[in-house]
């Protein structure tokens, strides 16, 4: 017979896991290169230069707004203001 308490760990393990695997669900927010707003659950990596919104799928909330990556000018103009 199995023990009670292996059962009972084992069905809480397993629960840790899926509510874990759920909660990181996420959905990327972006602009195609078309101009259309887009959702996936991948993120293109042509993109991610571009910016773009991480979103919980749940919820549809912004877990996190990534900013374009800057332009080799606005590095120039930081540097410049640095000095």
């Amino acid at each position: 017979m199995i023990p009670i308490r292996l059962v009972m760990a084992s069905m809480l393990s397993a629960t840790f896991l899926i509510a874990t695997t759920v909660s990181a669900a996420q959905l990327y927010r972006f602009t195609d290169e078309n101009g259309i707003p887009t959702l996936s659950k991948t993120l293109p990596p042509e993109v991610a230069q571009q910016g773009y919104d991480i979103l919980d799928e749940k919820s549809m909330r912004v877990i996190e707004r990534v900013p374009p990556a800057p332009t080799e000018a606005e590095i120039a103009e930081r540097e410049i203001q640095k000095k």
